[in-house]
């Protein structure tokens, strides 16, 4: 055999070789659609998973500020509290309080003190505890 006559063999086995392996539309097994079957399916579901996550988000979002204002409502209320049992310690340890006394009734000013101040006179007005 010649270098011509097993070239030309081996192009035609490499021919029937690839029409061989050549596997037409009708051949091919029905295996393609369902594995895009189960894509589009993941697919799906994935995205479903996606929209709940967003939903959680936005409830876990306000489930948080609830738990912060609530928390700023008790501190708020603590420290009232702390307040009033501060003024009632502070009133039973300190049973004198001149510094808090106020006079329970409040005189007016006399006629002449009133009528001194209104004419703008140099008639010096009268304590307030003196009548006059």
């Amino acid at each position: 055999m010649g270098p011509e006559e097993q070239l030309g063999t081996r192009a035609q086995e490499t021919q029937a070789l690839s029409s061989a392996t050549v596997i037409g539309p009708s051949d091919r097994p029905p295996v393609l659609p369902r594995p895009l079957v189960q894509i589009n399916k993941i697919s799906g579901t994935l995205d479903d998973v996606q929209g709940e996550l967003r939903v959680a988000q936005k409830l876990l979002t306000t489930l948080m500020k609830r738990l912060y204002t609530d928390k700023i409502l008790i501190a708020l209320v603590f420290l009232i509290v702390v307040g009033i049992i501060t003024i009632i310690v502070y009133s039973t340890v300190h049973k004198d309080q001149k510094i808090f006394n106020v006079p329970d009734v409040i005189k007016p000013p006399s006629a002449a003190q009133v009528q001194s101040q209104f004419s703008g006179g140099s008639a010096s007005p009268s304590p307030a505890g003196s009548p006059g």
